[in-house]
């Protein structure tokens, strides 16, 4: 939704914090991450750009925001968090982290 995005992204530039947890203990980022459509980019690469620490275990049930972004398809989020150096080794609580997904997926 384009209202959506533009509060979001009006939000981020009066310094909203996206890897802030909220009431559950999970980050927006988190979110953004599993929703693969172009507005959800547009403010994920918003963030991403915010100098967002992506190397810390932003978890959501365990997951990292790697394996989100992998469990939803979302391949654009994917290469974008390892580009800005997202660590696709943060290990979920259960002990598979996103590289057994590549792995099962390759």
């Amino acid at each position: 939704d384009v209202r959506f995005r533009d509060l979001c992204l009006a939000a981020i530039k009066e310094g909203a914090d996206a890897a802030m947890p909220d009431a559950t203990g999970a980050a927006a980022l988190l979110y953004l991450a599993s929703i693969n459509v172009k507005e959800a980019h547009q403010v994920l690469k918003a963030c991403i750009l915010q100098d967002v620490d992506l190397t810390e275990g932003h978890l959501l049930g365990g997951k990292g925001v790697v394996d989100v972004a992998l469990e939803a398809g979302n391949v654009w989020a994917v290469r974008a968090f390892l580009s800005r150096g997202a660590s696709p080794l943060v290990a979920p609580a259960k002990g598979e982290g996103c590289c057994s997904l590549i792995e099962f997926a390759a």
